[in-house]
């Protein structure tokens, strides 16, 4: 169903808002981190946040648009330094319509260990694994490859290690959802490891259950 550019942007602005509370995106310029959008279906434009535009203090009116090739078409702001892996996921994902890109601390904690969030528990089990992909930024080509590769056909969430997750929603409400999903399995992930005994849910259990991790652990 078409959804309105004026409801994006408010929910955009609001899940923007959401996201600074929890402490998954936060920062003013030139420490902006994290960014949100959303296609306009059945357009082929994209809203998001502009650069550096501090999540909480963000208006309606201060969201850009851009095609799905990353070019500017509406609104006075710079695009999202990551417009170009919001637009390749838009590309390649026609069921995704809302990302949502967040740094969230002990997710983050694992990555930097090139650690996968698995499940350790129910908060994970939904996730079916988040891969970690090398961080190579200063090839934007090679990042978005690595990205799109380990989302593939269906997976919704990755982490780019040291740097922070992208996850694609069939509306920017799911991909909030498992946005915080990460955060809550990689928190009790890290927990858990501390402790000499404590163990994963085993892989084969996890399939029993109904979800099967796309990563091998």
């Amino acid at each position: 169903m078409p959804t309105t550019e004026v409801a994006l942007r408010r929910k955009i602005i609001e899940v923007l808002r959401e996201c600074d509370r929890k402490g998954l995106m936060r920062g003013e310029a030139p420490l902006s981190h994290g960014n949100i959008s959303a296609r306009i279906s059945p357009s082929n434009l994209v809203i998001i946040k502009p650069t550096g535009g501090h999540p909480a203090k963000l208006k309606e009116k201060d969201l850009v648009v851009v095609d799905l090739n990353g070019k500017l078409v509406k609104g006075k702001g710079k695009p999202s330094y990551e417009t170009d892996v919001h637009c390749a996921m838009y590309l390649r994902r026609p069921d995704i319509n809302g990302i949502v890109h967040i740094h969230p601390p002990y997710a983050l904690a694992l990555s930097a260990a090139n650690i996968p969030v698995v499940a350790w528990c129910d908060e994970g089990l939904a996730l079916d694994g988040v891969p970690v992909v090398p961080r190579v930024d200063y090839n934007r080509e090679e990042q978005i490859k690595y990205i799109l590769e380990a989302l593939g056909e269906n997976g919704k969430c990755v982490m780019e290690r040291y740097h922070g997750a992208f996850v694609g929603g069939k509306d920017l409400d799911e991909a909030f959802l498992y946005a915080e999903e990460i955060e809550a399995a990689a928190h009790i992930q890290y927990l858990a490891s501390l402790l000499p005994s404590a163990r994963p849910i085993p892989m084969n259990e996890a399939a029993k259950l109904g979800h099967p991790s796309r990563i091998p652990y």
